[in-house]
């Protein structure tokens, strides 16, 4: 049984011949193809500016969030510098171009790779509105922004 029918066989509850799991080597984001029966192909951000500082690591995203790793932690880090923490930057902020052509360079070639080792193929974007939400803001203000404008996405009969 390759891993698109076992995937397959568990969402049908049909038995599959063992449960179906995504399989990831030393941490975020390397995926393990041979184990994986599950694997992503992934619209592609654009890389920013990195700053490598010791053992620490600086990214800056295309939307300005600066994100903090580690060398010796293998996690995406953290973003640590919220272009929107202030509202009053908001009339100076230029969203990234998200319709942009590269970002889907070799998604056909790498389907198509994926099909013939029999894997279940899901497509993922880069981040949820949430997430996005509370790196441009930083996570206080994101929450303390729901809390205080409850008129934002409230429905009104």
């Amino acid at each position: 049984m390759d891993s698109r029918e076992r995937v397959c066989r568990a969402v049908e509850f049909k038995g599959p011949d063992r449960v179906p799991f995504e399989w990831y080597k030393y941490g975020v984001g390397v995926l393990d193809i041979e184990r994986t029966d599950i694997a992503g192909i992934y619209y592609k951000p654009l890389q920013g500016s990195t700053t490598e500082i010791g053992n620490e690591v600086r990214v800056v995203d295309e939307w300005g969030c600066i994100w903090v790793s580690y060398k010796y932690i293998p996690t995406m880090g953290q973003p640590m510098v919220h272009p929107l923490q202030n509202w009053e930057n908001i009339n100076d902020y230029k969203f990234p171009e998200l319709a942009l052509e590269k970002r889907f360079e070799g998604i056909e070639n790498e389907v198509k790779h994926l099909r013939s080792l029999g894997k279940y193929i899901v497509g993922f974007l880069d981040f949820g509105i949430w997430e996005r939400l509370h790196f441009l803001r930083g996570f206080n203000e994101a929450i303390t922004d729901i809390y205080t404008h409850t008129e934002i996405g409230s429905i009104s009969s």
